[in-house]
Parts: C-alpha cells; structure tokens; sequence
C-alpha cells in the first residue's frame, strides 16, 4: 500500500510539474503616473490591454498627495509604479499595450499616451517587459529579475482564460 500511495504521489507530482511547464510567464513593469480626483476615484487612468480585448487597471502604491498650482486647487496624486504578472497558458502572439493619461501638474491637461510590444510565447519560458511614457522593452532575464526583487508593489496575477 505504501508503495502505491508513492507512485501515486510521484506521477501527480510529475503532472503538476509538467502543467507548470505549459504556462509562459510575463512580468510587465510600468512607470509612476500622476493622477487628479475624478468624482470619488482617484486611481490613475492606467491599463493594460492584452490582444486587444482584456483590460486590466494598473496602479501602485499611493506615495504622497499635493496641491496643484491652478485656480481650481484640486489635489495631486502621485502613484509608484509597479509590476503586473501575466500567466499564458498557450503559445503564439501576444499584443500587450499600455495605455495612461499623463497629467500635467500645472494646468491638469491630460495627454493619452498608448506604448505596445508583441511577444512571441514559447511554453515553460518568462519574459520580463518595461513600460515607460514613450516605449516598451523586453528586458534580459537577469536584468527582469533584479528589478522584479526591487519592485516594491506587485499587483494580483492575471490568468489567461482558454476555451478547450
């Protein structure tokens, strides 16, 4: 009976091994955004699209609030950037797009900004993607992985959901 219960345990221990090796990782890292009070919310206008058609809200920590030098007075804030992890359960092509509105702090103009890089997934690999205003890289692994260390707020993962 032992010996059953162990091979058991090893095969289901190979199974989870081998599922884990299906999924592709992708660890996006985006910059600090500044953002004003829209109604109740003060979140910055920030998200990340895959393919398209899924959108996912990107903030970090809150790190301080201040005046804005107009007439209307309306309070600053100031979000951290942060890191957004991505699991894929398939190969192929992924179009990630970052898309934010940049708040001028003087006259709190609002300038869209929309920064997309293409992936081709392979299974079982991670990949380590930098947003900044203007354009998006794929980072070395090592390079990915000291920043990943560093990050100081990690949102939630994201799960690829596929129809089989």
């Amino acid at each position: 009976m032992k010996i059953l219960t162990r091979i058991l345990f090893i095969a289901l221990s190979f199974f989870a091994y081998i599922e884990t090796l299906a999924e592709s990782n992708v660890y996006i890292f985006y910059p600090e955004v500044l953002s004003a009070t829209e109604g109740n919310s003060t979140r910055p206008e920030a998200t990340i699209c895959i393919n398209g058609d899924t959108q996912m809200p990107v903030y970090g920590k809150c790190k301080r609030t201040f005046d804005a030098n107009t007439s209307l007075r309306r309070p600053l804030y100031y979000y951290s950037g942060g890191v957004q992890k991505c699991i894929f359960n398939s190969e192929g092509k992924v179009v990630i797009t970052y898309t934010f509105n940049h708040i001028n702090g003087m006259n709190l103009t609002k300038t869209p900004f929309l920064v997309e890089i293409q992936l081709d997934l392979i299974d079982g690999e991670t990949y380590y993607v930098e947003f900044s205003r203007k354009k998006a890289k794929l980072l070395p692994n090592k390079k990915g992985e000291n920043k990943l260390k560093k990050a100081d707020f990690v949102m939630p993962d994201w799960t690829e959901h596929t129809e089989e």
